[in-house]
């Protein structure tokens, strides 16, 4: 799994270009756990209406963690992100 993480983490930053935070406009969070790990996504709507990146969180549950309901695990996940 941790070598699955790091593909995507790597592939995400070859091939995504961050922009940088309107602080005037809203910040979106999109966020989501997968057994193991959880990650997000930070980001906003520009003037072209296009959602823009702005930052990528991602994370390796701990065991405990990992025997979370879905619905902490969901908590967890955009606790996290914030």
């Amino acid at each position: 799994m941790r070598k699955a993480i790091h593909s995507l983490k790597q592939k995400l930053k070859d091939s995504t270009t961050l922009s940088y935070p309107v602080l005037t406009n809203q910040f979106i969070i999109h966020s989501d756990f997968r057994g193991e790990a959880l990650g997000a996504v930070l980001g906003q709507i520009d003037d072209s209406d296009n959602e823009r990146n702005i930052a990528f969180y991602s994370k390796q549950l701990s065991e405990l963690q990992e025997e979370y309901s879905m619905t902490k695990q969901e908590i967890l996940a955009l606790v996290s992100a914030i």
